[in-house]
């Protein structure tokens, strides 16, 4: 899969000087944009550093990402992982050590969103309030949550999104790079498909350009070819400097399409599937477009051949399973007691704990299933208190579900 990409960037009708940063480095399919902060011209240096610095790793370790690219495995993204973070805290460290340095620098420091396009796959990372959008087919949805002290409110209930927008304390943010020696970067793994439009920008678009007013004008804007991504990035920027422009502003748009045409049909439609087919799970249902693409990141999809087993009755497992195609059977003491078909799932109450199977299910023909292990759904929920609040409250809900029909009998 190509990519073509543009990126602008200005200081705005308030500012005096532009702290943001963007690059642009189709050659190593690395896009990031940053907002500098902190003291007299030190934010355009920890932004230039931190761009600067991740580009210089990916290029160090290009062998490995290529190697991703070429043959993606969990094992290799985890590395390309470890890659992507490993940047951003040699970033955070080196900005850091300046500034203890050089006392007018002191206290510097970068919001970030990078994306990292690897062919089919790409990798999203952020820190702060700058942000990454996917227009995916006519749809925009947010991949970042805002590090924010007025976001952190708004997901406790404290604030709505409305009151959030003209707080007082709107230019706080949690995290950044380089104002300690190491920062929690969120990173996301996606696959992506073709048509997939990924929007990177600092909060200067944001203030004045909201979500619903991105989409609409996504809708009505080409952004296929080099010419119409130029153009599309310029209403962004032009949109901004209409609406007062009271910060410096930078976006950086990435159109991904496969080289021949209908080459990613098959791949297009698997990801369709597996997001349909989670979002009619009731564990899955109440989850965000963001979310849901945690949950992609972390199962495996697997095939059984007709006659073989998935699990056997008795048995401890730590896995639950979701039929994607095909057809199986419950089994009971080797009596056929259910027929699944696609969407169907089983062995939901396997992630939480440690009890025997309580039955067997089989392969009626060549049948593929999402498998979900329970430990990486853990390690998931563990850096989304959000998705965890979800995650529990069903498992809340069929726990006591069946109680009450255990009271009944």
């Amino acid at each position: 899969m190509k990519a073509l990409a543009f990126g602008l960037t200005d200081k705005g009708k308030v500012r005096g000087h532009n702290e943001d940063y963007i690059l642009v480095r189709p050659d190593l399919g690395l896009y990031v944009t940053c907002d500098g902060m902190g003291g007299h011209n030190a934010g355009e240096v920890a932004s230039k550093m931190t761009a600067e610095t991740m580009a210089e790793e990916i290029q160090r370790h290009y062998d490995k990402i290529k190697l991703y690219t070429q043959e993606p495995t969990v094992q290799t993204r985890d590395v390309v992982r470890g890659i992507i973070d490993e940047a951003i805290q040699l970033a955070c460290r080196k900005i850091f050590a300046q500034g203890v340095k050089n006392q007018s620098q002191k206290g510097m420091g970068t919001t970030l969103a990078a994306v990292l396009h690897c062919g089919a796959n790409a990798f999203m990372a952020h820190a702060g309030d700058a942000r990454i959008y996917l227009y995916r087919e006519n749809c925009l949805h947010p991949l970042t949550q805002d590090h924010s002290l007025v976001n952190e409110m708004v997901q406790k209930g404290v604030l709505t999104r409305e009151q959030a927008i003209n707080h007082p304390r709107a230019n706080i943010i949690t995290r950044a790079v380089g104002i300690q020696e190491g920062v929690e970067a969120d990173i996301l793994h996606m696959e992506m498909v073709h048509g997939d439009l990924l929007l990177l920008c600092s909060d200067g678009l944001t203030k004045h350009v909201h979500d619903p007013d991105i989409q609409t004008f996504l809708k009505k804007m080409p952004h296929n070819t080099q010419e119409a991504l130029q153009l599309c990035t310029e209403h962004f920027i032009q949109a901004t400097l209409d609406r007062g422009a009271i910060d410096n502003v930078s976006v950086v748009t990435v159109s991904l399409c496969e080289d021949h045409a209908g080459q990613n049909t098959d791949s297009q439609t698997s990801v369709s599937k597996k997001i349909e087919t989670l979002k009619r799970i009731p564990l899955f249902s109440d989850l965000n477009y963001q979310q849901l693409m945690r949950i992609l990141e972390i199962i495996d999809v697997k095939s059984f051949k007709a006659g073989e087993e998935v699990i056997r009755e008795g048995d401890k497992g730590a896995e639950m399973f979701i039929l994607l195609q095909g057809k199986a059977q419950v089994l009971k003491k080797q009596e056929q007691i259910n027929l699944l078909g696609p969407g169907a799932y089983f062995g939901e109450m396997s992630l939480i704990d440690d009890a025997p199977r309580s039955a067997s299910v089989k392969a009626m023909e060549k049948t593929k299933m999402i498998v979900l292990d329970k430990t990486r759904l853990f390690h998931a929920l563990q850096g989304d208190t959000l998705m965890a609040n979800k995650v529990y409250w069903f498992f809340l809900q069929t726990l006591n579900k069946r109680l009450r029909e255990k009271e009944k009998t």
